[in-house]
């Protein structure tokens, strides 16, 4: 064991700056709102062990439900999950009434978004709320 613990300092010195990095919990970034208002979704989000995508300062939208749910036991089902719900880009409110139908590319598959009169519906589902943080919006489904 050197002054550098467990690393050499070679280690640090060549190896990528993220390789280090441990996301720290700020409760202004999309990580943050899902840890204090939406455990069903963090507790999916650590199960796939995405915490760092959520918590980096790389801008993303999430889709997310109310209710509670159970988040599944393996990690492919909550990794494709959470990709499918996640677009690599912040899209608001505004941007999703800009027409009347619309298809967000999300990291696993097409998202259908329906702007109709009594509101935006994503994949059959009411969005009620957004939230907006430091890297990123949450929409919230009813």
């Amino acid at each position: 064991m050197t002054a550098c613990g467990p690393y050499s300092l070679a280690t640090i010195t060549y190896e990528p700056q993220n390789f280090f990095y441990v996301p720290v919990l700020d409760e202004r970034t999309v990580l943050g709102v899902l840890a204090k208002h939406f455990a069903s979704t963090y507790g999916l989000v650590k199960r796939a062990g995405l915490e760092k995508m959520y918590a980096s300062p790389y801008p993303v939208t999430l889709f997310v439900r109310e209710q509670l749910f159970d988040p599944p036991s393996d990690k492919t089902q909550a990794v494709e999950m959470c990709r499918s719900s996640t677009c690599a880009r912040k899209i608001d409110a505004a941007a999703l009434k800009t027409s009347a139908c619309l298809v967000l590319k999300t990291l696993a598959s097409p998202l259908d978004i329906l702007v109709e009169n009594f509101g935006t519906i994503a994949n059959g589902s009411k969005i009620v709320t957004e939230i907006v943080c430091s890297n990123g919006i949450i929409h919230v489904l009813q």
